[in-house]
């Protein structure tokens, strides 16, 4: 069961499933149901950095294929299920 964990990915051209590369990862938030939480997105020239109530979930880097280094979209995605 995936009770309490938030999942968090960046796509990009160099960073995404169609070219068998994905950045993403998990994080158990036990009470992330039941409680409010503090989700960020710090993003710059240099990196993405995703956290969850302070705590650095993923950071990706700017390689050049992608993330940070060109305009983008910004798709903002927030499932919860029972």
């Amino acid at each position: 069961e995936d009770s309490g964990l938030v999942h968090s990915a960046a796509h990009c051209a160099g960073f995404n499933p169609m070219v068998g590369q994905q950045r993403s990862t998990s994080l158990l938030v036990p009470d992330a149901h039941d409680a409010f939480h503090t989700y960020c997105l710090d993003w710059d020239e240099e990196r993405l950095v995703i956290l969850i109530d302070n705590q650095v979930c993923l950071t990706v880097d700017n390689t050049g294929d992608g993330i940070a280094s060109e305009s983008s979209l910004l798709l903002d995605e927030l499932c919860i299920s029972p």
